[in-house]
């Protein structure tokens, strides 16, 4: 009977192979951390600002923002037919916040996405009044670690994503429009469209608010006479005093557009504490 002789692995080879396969593990390891990482985002990466009562601060050591700071417009600027100035009275309350809107009534349908990365961060679900028309609108706020927070308001028609994120929101009442915060903070990416549709569809009321505030420093209207006497604009500190002309921080071409626009209800196109004149 013959016998054949068998010859296993020797030493050296066995370590080879476990050498390559630690790589192709480890390889593996880092590509699907990092497509992870940029498709979902994690909240343990999320730092979180709180306001004292004068100041916003941050929990943790935050990120250096990227410097110029820039933002995209929210929505398609050939839908936007007038805007809203950042930091002026509008009826008889200071708006901290700006906003978009449309003369054409089908332009309810416009669609929101948000200009950076962020976290989301507080929400509110209320009912508005237009008219004697009244309808649900939806409002967000979304923080970047390195200090920015910017709000979209009168949002009508939510995608099925934030759709989810509105469902756990407590319902408010006509102009209760108080937020809650979100817990978890998921990482929202740059581009993702929040709404398909704002205002009030009822009486055809198209436009959108848009807020951004720079957490890091107060701005320079807060720092004048005017904001240490005038009750409606040190009512609310943790916006108007961080309120910033968002106008200013679009691309170029954008920012062009969108500085060109004549404001809604006829309002002085250089009416705002925090924007200059085109």
């Amino acid at each position: 009977m013959l016998k054949v002789k068998q010859r296993g692995f020797g030493v050296v080879e066995i370590i080879i192979i476990l050498v390559i396969l630690g790589l192709i593990c480890f390889i593996a390891w880092r590509i699907f951390g990092a497509a992870n990482s940029q498709t979902t985002g994690s909240s343990k990466s999320f730092v979180e600002w709180s306001f004292d009562g004068e100041n916003w601060k941050p929990t943790a050591t935050a990120p250096a923002c990227e410097d110029p700071l820039e933002l995209s417009l929210p929505t398609v600027a050939s839908n936007v037919t007038n805007v809203l100035m950042p930091g002026q009275v509008r009826g008889g309350d200071f708006k901290p916040h700006g906003g978009l809107s449309s003369d054409n009534p089908a332009n309810n349908n416009l669609s929101v996405s948000t200009p950076r990365d962020a976290y989301l961060y507080r929400g509110s679900k209320y009912i508005a009044e237009d008219m004697g028309k009244t309808e649900t609108q939806y409002m967000f706020d979304f923080m970047d670690s390195c200090g920015i927070m910017f709000r979209f308001d009168h949002l009508s028609t939510l995608t099925d994503q934030f759709k989810a994120y509105a469902d756990k929101l407590p319902q408010g009442q006509i102009d209760d429009s108080r937020t809650t915060r979100f817990n978890d903070h998921p990482f929202i990416a740059k581009g993702t469209v929040v709404a398909t549709a704002v205002g009030i569809k009822a009486t055809q009321n198209s436009f959108f608010d848009v807020g951004v505030y720079d957490l890091r420093q107060r701005n320079k209207a807060s720092k004048t006479d005017l904001y240490k006497t005038d009750q409606l604009r040190i009512s609310d500190k943790e916006q108007s005093f961080y309120a910033v002309c968002w106008f200013d921080l679009l691309p170029p071409a954008e920012k062009t557009v969108i500085k060109a626009l004549p404001q809604r209800g006829g309002l002085p196109q250089g009416d705002s504490d925090y924007c200059t004149n085109p």
